[in-house]
Protein backbone atom coordinates (compact mmCIF):
# COMPACT_ATOMS: atom_id res chain seq x y z
CA UNK A 1 0.00 0.00 0.00
CA UNK A 2 1.32 3.43 -0.96
CA UNK A 3 1.08 6.03 1.81
CA UNK A 4 1.15 9.68 0.82
CA UNK A 5 0.34 12.87 2.66
CA UNK A 6 -1.33 15.90 1.11
CA UNK A 7 2.06 17.57 0.63
CA UNK A 8 3.38 14.42 -1.09
CA UNK A 9 0.46 14.56 -3.51
CA UNK A 10 0.81 18.31 -4.02
CA UNK A 11 4.50 17.97 -4.95
CA UNK A 12 3.58 16.92 -8.49
CA UNK A 13 1.50 20.09 -9.01
CA UNK A 14 4.34 22.23 -7.64
CA UNK A 15 6.84 20.64 -10.03
CA UNK A 16 4.41 21.06 -12.93
CA UNK A 17 4.03 24.76 -12.13
CA UNK A 18 7.80 25.23 -11.78
CA UNK A 19 8.41 23.74 -15.22
CA UNK A 20 5.68 25.93 -16.71
CA UNK A 21 7.17 29.08 -15.18
CA UNK A 22 10.67 28.17 -16.36
CA UNK A 23 9.38 27.58 -19.89
CA UNK A 24 7.82 31.06 -19.82
CA UNK A 25 11.10 32.52 -18.56
CA UNK A 26 12.98 30.86 -21.43
CA UNK A 27 10.63 32.45 -23.96
CA UNK A 28 11.27 35.89 -22.45
CA UNK A 29 15.07 35.43 -22.32
CA UNK A 30 15.62 34.53 -25.96
CA UNK A 31 18.17 36.97 -27.40
CA UNK A 32 17.94 39.77 -24.83
CA UNK A 33 21.55 40.15 -23.59
CA UNK A 34 24.85 38.26 -23.54
CA UNK A 35 24.07 37.29 -19.96
CA UNK A 36 21.12 35.21 -21.16
CA UNK A 37 23.54 32.98 -23.05
CA UNK A 38 24.84 31.87 -19.63
CA UNK A 39 21.44 31.60 -17.96
CA UNK A 40 19.51 29.70 -20.64
CA UNK A 41 21.48 26.41 -20.34
CA UNK A 42 21.08 26.51 -16.55
CA UNK A 43 17.32 26.93 -16.83
CA UNK A 44 17.11 24.13 -19.41
CA UNK A 45 19.13 21.80 -17.18
CA UNK A 46 16.87 22.61 -14.24
CA UNK A 47 13.80 21.91 -16.36
CA UNK A 48 15.18 18.52 -17.43
CA UNK A 49 15.87 17.61 -13.79
CA UNK A 50 12.40 18.71 -12.71
CA UNK A 51 10.75 16.77 -15.54
CA UNK A 52 12.61 13.63 -14.45
CA UNK A 53 11.49 14.23 -10.87
CA UNK A 54 7.93 14.78 -12.14
CA UNK A 55 7.94 11.34 -13.77
CA UNK A 56 9.01 9.71 -10.51
CA UNK A 57 6.31 11.60 -8.59
CA UNK A 58 3.71 10.84 -11.28
CA UNK A 59 4.38 7.11 -10.90
CA UNK A 60 4.02 7.32 -7.10
CA UNK A 61 0.76 9.25 -7.35
CA UNK A 62 -0.54 6.85 -10.01
CA UNK A 63 0.12 3.86 -7.72
CA UNK A 64 -1.66 5.73 -4.91
CA UNK A 65 -4.66 6.50 -7.14
CA UNK A 66 -4.84 2.93 -8.44
CA UNK A 67 -5.42 1.69 -4.87
CA UNK A 68 -8.49 3.90 -4.29
CA UNK A 69 -11.67 1.81 -4.34
CA UNK A 70 -14.33 4.55 -4.56
CA UNK A 71 -14.58 5.74 -8.20
CA UNK A 72 -15.65 9.30 -7.30
CA UNK A 73 -12.81 9.77 -4.82
CA UNK A 74 -10.39 8.21 -7.31
CA UNK A 75 -11.58 10.61 -10.01
CA UNK A 76 -11.24 13.62 -7.74
CA UNK A 77 -7.72 12.80 -6.58
CA UNK A 78 -6.62 11.74 -10.06
CA UNK A 79 -7.93 14.90 -11.74
CA UNK A 80 -6.51 17.32 -9.19
CA UNK A 81 -3.20 15.78 -8.19
CA UNK A 82 -2.27 13.63 -11.19
CA UNK A 83 -3.70 15.75 -14.02
CA UNK A 84 -3.23 19.14 -12.30
CA UNK A 85 -6.78 20.40 -12.80
CA UNK A 86 -8.22 23.09 -10.51
CA UNK A 87 -10.73 22.08 -7.84
CA UNK A 88 -13.78 23.47 -9.66
CA UNK A 89 -12.99 21.44 -12.78
CA UNK A 90 -12.20 18.38 -10.68
CA UNK A 91 -15.58 18.63 -8.95
CA UNK A 92 -17.40 18.97 -12.27
CA UNK A 93 -15.61 15.99 -13.82
CA UNK A 94 -16.06 13.71 -10.79
CA UNK A 95 -19.80 14.13 -10.43
CA UNK A 96 -21.80 17.06 -11.69
CA UNK A 97 -23.73 17.15 -8.42
CA UNK A 98 -20.60 17.91 -6.36
CA UNK A 99 -19.65 21.44 -5.41
CA UNK A 100 -16.03 22.52 -5.33
CA UNK A 101 -16.01 22.38 -1.52
CA UNK A 102 -17.62 18.93 -1.50
CA UNK A 103 -14.97 17.57 -3.85
CA UNK A 104 -12.20 19.13 -1.78
CA UNK A 105 -13.68 17.78 1.47
CA UNK A 106 -14.11 14.29 0.02
CA UNK A 107 -10.47 14.23 -1.14
CA UNK A 108 -9.13 15.58 2.16
CA UNK A 109 -11.15 13.09 4.23
CA UNK A 110 -9.73 10.23 2.17
CA UNK A 111 -6.14 11.52 2.15
CA UNK A 112 -6.00 12.22 5.88
CA UNK A 113 -7.76 8.98 6.81
CA UNK A 114 -5.39 6.94 4.67
CA UNK A 115 -2.17 8.56 5.83
CA UNK A 116 -3.23 8.20 9.46
CA UNK A 117 -3.39 11.87 10.37
CA UNK A 118 -6.31 13.24 12.29
CA UNK A 119 -8.42 15.64 10.26
CA UNK A 120 -8.45 18.07 13.22
CA UNK A 121 -4.67 18.52 13.01
CA UNK A 122 -4.64 19.81 9.45
CA UNK A 123 -4.43 23.49 8.72
CA UNK A 124 -7.17 25.64 7.24
CA UNK A 125 -7.92 25.42 3.54
CA UNK A 126 -6.18 28.07 1.49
Amino acid sequence: MVYMTRSDLERLNVLREDVRLEAEALKKLQGITPHTAEVIPLIKADMVAKRAQMEVERERVQRYVDEIKDPITRGIIEDHYLNGKPWYETAWNAAQALSTNSAWNKAMRYIYARCGLCAKKRGPRK
